[in-house]
């Protein structure tokens, strides 16, 4: 398995507990709305899900390790191994803030979904 698939493999299984949390956004209870913006919730996340799917299917196995960098007026501000980046500020980002969907749902007495095993509220 190359690296990218191996990234594919680890952000799918992400994906689909996002998508499991963000299916049960109560968008019937007037006054709570997670954002004005966002008409068609699932299909952006599904939209942005394939096209990181995308885009992952082309990185080489050296790609993973060579250096990338976010830059702020030509100035490196952050930097390190693509593959490491990925991990931590992607994914990481990802479960970070479905980990604050799912404190919404709690508050708004929606169940939660099951992520990494089994949920309370699906047994």
């Amino acid at each position: 398995m190359s690296k990218a698939q191996g990234m594919l493999k680890l952000y799918k299984r992400e994906a689909v507990g996002t998508r499991k949390a963000l299916e049960r956004v109560p968008f019937d209870k007037a006054e709570w709305a997670p954002h004005e913006k966002t008409d068609d919730l699932l299909a952006t996340f599904d939209q942005g899900v394939s096209a990181i799917e995308a885009a992952l299917a082309d990185v080489t196995d050296e790609a993973w390790t060579e250096h990338w960098s976010l830059k702020s007026g030509g100035t490196e501000v952050a930097g390190g191994r693509r593959g490491a980046f990925f991990g931590s500020l992607v994914l990481n980002h990802v479960i970070h803030h479905r980990g604050q969907l799912t404190v919404y749902l709690r508050l708004l007495d929606i169940p939660v979904p099951a992520l990494y095993g089994p949920s309370a509220d699906e047994q």
